[in-house]
């Protein structure tokens, strides 16, 4: 976009200059009008791209921030909501090891032996689903938090780029601006005091 932006602005100057050259009957001050619009044309769009290219990097780095911000808010609503789960875990298992327990003294039974085994298993099965639930959460959170982190750097390498793109803009606005100086001798002489 800044491109095209760049050659629509220097595309008009150079109509303008065009125009003017048609216009200018051979008279030096005509032709040093004319070049001055074309150096101005071509300055004026290379600060129209910079610009342009700034502002699309600016907005480039807001997205990317936002969506930084998107994702660690995520990555804490993960960590939060495996902490949850596994306290729902953690309550499933005592009751579930209770309810064996008041099975096995209603039936007379003690806790020795495959009774004092089960509620062991039962217990340990409890609590490795409550690390897996955990350990899942983390991952999932780590990722999230991976993400934010990224996301943060494209917006920094957005900026970069945009000043790149600025910088590239300008000089090859003044680079023009120059060539049009260079190849009118008109105006050079004119600029210079020597008029014919």
């Amino acid at each position: 976009m800044n491109e095209n932006l760049f050659n629509e602005c220097l595309k008009q100057a150079k109509q303008i200059v065009q125009s003017y050259r048609d216009e200018a009957n051979g008279d030096p001050q005509n032709y040093v009008a004319a070049a001055i619009l074309a150096v101005v044309g071509a300055l004026a769009g290379a600060g129209v791209g910079a610009y342009s290219a700034v502002q699309a990097g600016q907005a480039q780095k807001a997205s990317a921030d936002f969506n930084a911000k998107v994702a660690s808010n995520n990555a804490s609503a993960q960590a939060q909501q495996a902490q949850a789960d596994a306290a729902r875990i953690s309550d499933r298992n005592r009751r579930a090891v209770a309810a064996q327990r008041a099975e096995f003294l209603k039936s007379g039974g003690s806790y020795s032996g495959s009774a004092d085994d089960l509620l062991l298993d039962s217990s340990t099965q409890g609590e490795l689903d409550i690390a897996s639930r955990i350990y899942t959460g983390q991952i999932g959170a780590g990722a999230q938090s991976a993400d934010a982190a990224l996301n943060k750097f494209r917006g920094s390498t957005a900026m970069d780029a945009a000043g790149l793109s600025a910088t590239g803009t300008a000089l090859s606005g003044l680079s023009t601006a120059t060539n049009y100086y260079s190849r009118n001798p008109t105006f050079r002489n004119y600029s210079s005091g020597a008029t014919d």
